[in-house]
């Protein structure tokens, strides 16, 4: 997956292009369009989020001899998705949207699309949420989480280990996202709700209960600050 991570990432520098198409970056490149933004976020959903099969194959880790494999996937793709979602990435779309409205990929409409691309499952008619899905979710569930947490000094900083300069973004938090993430949320809520009594899968029913509960509890805190 190493491979696999450096073109993921590589796809990141795509999302939060400048607000104005019609200037060139370095070397005459021009920053991609608001549809093609988009459109990098739907690769990553489709392509870097969702669980590798092929990869997980037993045929094929077993002739590696490979254990661990699956919390490498998963390590991953968390980093991904925190990258995707990090402070220093939401404030470039924030100046964006601030220059140019009328052409800027929002962060609202960014967290709505990774939102609905990793809960995919819930519209299914009986939805089961496979293990490293389950992951990825939690993972981003924490995400939106600490926007409801208090900043201190300590909590700025990548989340990233050195060596991996193509993910770190950095940045101070963006106060904007929690609006963001508590619509956001209070949207996923119903969707749990709805799927619930649809799933008969037991792991599945067990981590939407678990999903619905610490949202809940997100969102009440919420109120209180």
């Amino acid at each position: 997956m190493s491979g696999q991570l450096l073109v993921f990432a590589v796809l990141l520098a795509a999302v939060p292009a400048l607000a104005d198409d019609t200037k060139p970056l370095a070397d005459g490149v021009k920053p991609l369009s608001e549809e093609q933004r988009k459109e990098a976020v739907k690769f990553l959903l489709a392509n870097a989020f969702t669980t590798p099969t092929r990869l997980l194959n037993p045929k094929v880790v077993n002739q590696f001899k490979y254990s661990g494999v699956a919390n490498d996937v998963t390590g991953q793709q968390r980093q991904l998705l925190t990258s995707l979602l990090s402070s220093g990435r939401l404030n470039r779309l924030f100046d964006a949207e601030v220059m140019g409205p009328e052409k800027a990929y929002t962060v609202v409409e960014l967290v709505a699309d990774v939102q609905e691309g990793l809960f995919t499952e819930l519209k299914e008619s009986a939805p089961r949420i496979d293990p490293l899905r389950r992951t990825l979710q939690r993972a981003y569930l924490d995400i939106m989480k600490r926007e409801f947490e208090d900043a201190s000094p300590s909590a700025g900083g990548s989340p990233f280990p050195r060596g991996l300069p193509l993910l770190d973004d950095g940045g101070g938090r963006v106060s904007e996202l929690r609006a963001v993430a508590r619509v956001s949320l209070g949207r996923l809520t119903k969707q749990i709700e709805a799927a619930e009594p649809k799933t008969k899968d037991a792991a599945t029913a067990a981590h939407l209960e678990d999903m619905l509960s610490q949202i809940q509890a997100t969102l009440n805190e919420g109120k209180k600050k």
